[in-house]
């Protein structure tokens, strides 16, 4: 005996298909992160087994360097790009600038000036007091206003199929960026937070 099937039942079946073209399935957490792990050297292995290495780049303040330290900067980046054929990317991130030992620190200078002003009997030191306190204080609220700036860092990222090709082209991207540019390697602990950054580009570390 054949029943027919109930256009409710067809309806909820039609509707299941379009769920399933909309609302993507879940994923595996191997796949929505690209990386399998992290070599003891700080070398990132991807899922694809494919090897990476990480620079950190030294920060340099382009707006107060001379003009001649601004050529050598500008010279290095292009040297680095005729010797350094293979790809490469630059990750900028911030971060929070941390200022808690220095906010510390200024506090404990302010109570000190607090306290030798108001035990201080000599009249020829008290312009002087005045000026120590003041000086604590106005270091104190430059440390504040720090605390709320973030702090740019800019990575290099050089890639190899096997782990003795990255090594060699981490070896030459570290010869050609020189002393200007200054690349460290990236160790094990400090590049699980910048995966952990570039995975999550609003996290605050």
């Amino acid at each position: 005996m054949i029943v027919a099937e109930s256009n409710e039942n067809k309806l909820s079946g039609v509707f299941d298909k379009f769920l399933e073209l909309v609302i993507p399935k879940d994923k595996d957490m191997c796949e929505l992160l690209p990386y399998k792990k992290i070599l003891k050297d700080g070398t990132l292995v991807t899922n694809d087994n494919k090897y990476q290495a990480f620079f950190k780049v030294k920060t340099t303040d382009l707006t107060s360097i001379s003009e001649d330290g601004f050529m050598r900067m500008v010279n290095k980046l292009t040297y680095l790009n005729r010797v350094y054929l293979e790809p490469y990317k630059i990750y900028s991130l911030t971060y929070p600038t941390e200022t808690v030992n220095q906010a510390i620190y200024w506090k404990h200078r302010i109570q000190e000036a607090k306290r030798s002003l108001l035990s201080n009997n000599d009249p020829n030191l008290e312009t002087y007091l005045k000026w120590n306190l003041k000086l604590a204080y106005d270091n104190y609220e430059r440390v504040d206003l720090v605390s709320t700036l973030p702090e740019l860092m800019f990575v290099i990222c050089v890639y190899g199929k096997t782990q003795k090709e990255v090594k060699n082209h981490a070896d030459v991207m570290k010869q050609a960026g020189g002393r200007e540019l200054d690349l460290q390697r990236i160790t094990e602990g400090d590049l699980i937070n910048v995966i952990t950054k570039l995975m999550n580009p609003n996290t605050s570390l």
